[in-house]
């Protein structure tokens, strides 16, 4: 018995390919265990383990997704891959899948887009464009002093825009909410309008009950049944979700995904960058400051992520600490993945 999934190829101006790749159903389930045993580690702090269990799942998902498609890759070029998950697939980091016979980490070759379904590779590449206004809200509770660092630098970055769009938004516009302020009530009042929208704060998923996963805010918490609910954001062109677990899914009913970045895709927005697992505070606020420094250059959205990881990998690997996959490669794309620049030019 095999699983099927999609693996649609990226190449600027031609045509997307998709190709299926089947997985024995045997690895899917081997697989399937280390993803929950890799999340229960971390949950107990226990990292090294924790570490060396990323390590191996790294190791499988190149040999079971990767290379029986190595032929295609080489032969078609592709410059970045569009991955259609089925099942647990949802919290595989593509990125850091490692070939062990190269001593290569798949960010080297290719940037990597989640899509829900294959369909998305087409309808969501509309042009919305960058209405010139970004909502940011860190650090709700007070004790993530590192957040409120990451959406400063967020700020002086898209502050940086006012240059390159110059007339082509009527204003830029970039409001900050921190602490106390950081409340559910003004989310859901502004999230309608942004065009950007950036969440460093606490978050949480719920296995056993997707839709009771959450968002915390000064004022209490955001669920997800609310977010697909009761949060419109037809004008976001980007939502970062810059918290633990903010990337995890549940697949219910066959096919219907669960996960705080489904709830903001099912609320209108574009695309969402998310985290798979419990995430390190000083390598995100690198890692985010990379990533809109390369937006601001008029980078895809795709190739702005890769870099930015990229770039803190290699860093950190010359200042021989924190450079473990664990450290760079939580974050995913999800959905659209074109430039916030190239739009409006």
């Amino acid at each position: 018995r095999y699983v099927v999934f999609y693996l649609p190829l990226w190449k600027e101006g031609e045509r997307i390919k998709a190709r299926e790749v089947r997985l024995d159903i045997g690895a899917f389930e081997m697989i399937k265990e280390a993803i929950g045993e890799y999340h229960e580690l971390l949950e107990n702090n226990a990292i090294e383990e924790a570490l060396e269990r990323l390590d191996a799942i790294n190791r499988v998902t190149y040999d079971n997704f990767i290379r029986p498609v190595e032929d295609i890759l080489n032969g078609e070029s592709p410059d970045a891959l569009l991955v259609v998950p089925t099942e647990f697939m949802y919290e595989l980091p593509f990125s850091s899948a490692y070939d062990e016979e190269r001593k290569r980490y798949l960010i080297e070759d290719y940037g990597v887009c989640y899509l829900i379904s294959s369909s998305m590779a087409t309808v969501l590449q509309r042009d919305l464009g960058f209405n010139g206004k970004a909502l940011l809200m860190a650090n709700p509770k007070g004790n993530l002093e590192s957040a409120v660092n990451e959406v400063t630098e967020v700020e002086k970055t898209i502050e940086k825009l006012k240059s390159k769009l110059k007339n082509r938004v009527k204003r830029l516009k970039v409001e900050k909410y921190l602490y106390g302020a950081a409340m559910r009530s003004v989310f859901r009042e502004l999230a309608k309008e942004q065009g950007i929208i950036h969440m460093t704060t606490h978050m949480k998923f719920n296995r056993e009950c997707p839709l009771d996963s959450y968002i915390v805010f000064s004022d209490g918490s955001l669920k997800l049944r609310e977010l697909i609910e009761k949060v419109p954001m037809e004008q976001t062109m980007m939502c970062v979700l810059s918290g633990c677990e903010s990337g995890r899914a549940k697949v219910q009913n066959g096919d219907e995904v669960l996960g705080l970045q489904t709830g903001v895709l099912c609320g209108g927005a574009l695309s969402v960058i998310s985290a798979l697992w419990k995430i390190d505070d000083q390598a995100t606020a690198e890692i985010m400051r990379r990533f809109y420094t390369n937006l601001i250059e008029g980078k895809d959205k795709i190739e702005a992520l890769r870099e930015a990881q990229r770039e803190y990998k290699e860093f950190q690997e010359k200042m021989q600490e924190k450079y473990h996959p664990f450290y760079w490669a939580s974050f995913v794309l999800y959905a659209d993945y074109s430039s916030i620049i190239s739009q409006h030019l």
